[in-house]
Order: C-alpha cells, then structure tokens, then sequence
C-alpha cells in the first residue's frame, strides 16, 4: 500500500512540474512571437531611418516584451498594458540601439560609397578611400 502511495505522489509531482514546465516554455514562446510584432510597431513608431536590421529589431521586440511583462506582472496590470509596455520599452530599446550603430558598414573616416555606372550597364558599388581617389577614384576592374 506504501508503493502505491508513493508511485501516485510521484506523478503527482512529475504532472505537476511538467505542467509547470510547459506553461513556461509556452509564455516564453509567446513573448517571442509578441516580441516580434513589437519590434516592428518599435520600428514604425520612431521617427526617421533605424540603423539596425531586422534581427536586431526582432531582438530589441523580444527582450521589450519580456521586459514588459516582467514588469506588467510586478505592477500587476492587465495584458493590453502590459503590451503598451513592451511597445515603450521597444521603443526605447531600438532607438538607443540604433543611436550606437554607424550610419554604413563602408562609412567612416576618410571613406565614402560610391555608386558607378558598370562596363555592362549595372550598377557597381565600391568604397572609395583617399588613396584611390587621389589615383582618380576608378572603380575595380570587376565591375
């Protein structure tokens, strides 16, 4: 009777941590594809031309929205607040992120992009430095 008893609290306690297992893994999952669509509403949002990419803005729409509902749960508001809150996190998440980003992978000192007209009619992009533009700025022959 004794085993009995106690294989029965061992499903107990493995349903029950199980249960809670899921349950987490299922709101993490949530904040995620939350996270997503807040980014984006993040990037919409701010004025002007954000200088990340999209992984970065998903990433920036993830952690808000964990942030988020951390928060919303300490304060204890409903789930339209604490998505209002995700989105201001956002917000605040992508613009410092994109105030630390340069303006072009090529940009810099001394250094600008120039776009030229190819041998074939396209179009070919290259970084012009001082050092090729005292040669005349020629693009590669590549192009």
């Amino acid at each position: 009777m004794l085993i009995v008893l106690a294989v029965i609290a061992a499903i107990v306690v493995l349903f029950v941590v199980g249960w809670i297992v899921v349950g987490l893994v299922l709101k993490l999952l949530w904040w995620a594809l939350i996270g997503l669509v807040v980014g984006f509403l993040a990037r919409v949002i701010l004025p002007g031309k954000q200088k990340i990419g999209i992984v970065a803005t998903a990433g920036a729409g993830v952690a808000a929205a964990f942030l988020g509902g951390v928060i919303g749960h300490i304060i204890g508001v409903g789930s339209i607040l604490q998505f209002v809150i995700a989105v201001i996190a956002a917000v605040v998440i992508v613009g410092a992120v994109s105030a630390t980003r340069p303006l072009a992978p090529d940009a810099g000192p001394g250094r600008s992009t120039v776009r030229v007209q190819g041998s074939a009619g396209g179009e070919c992009h290259f970084s012009r430095r001082p050092a090729t533009m005292r040669s005349g700025g020629r693009p590669p022959k590549s192009c």
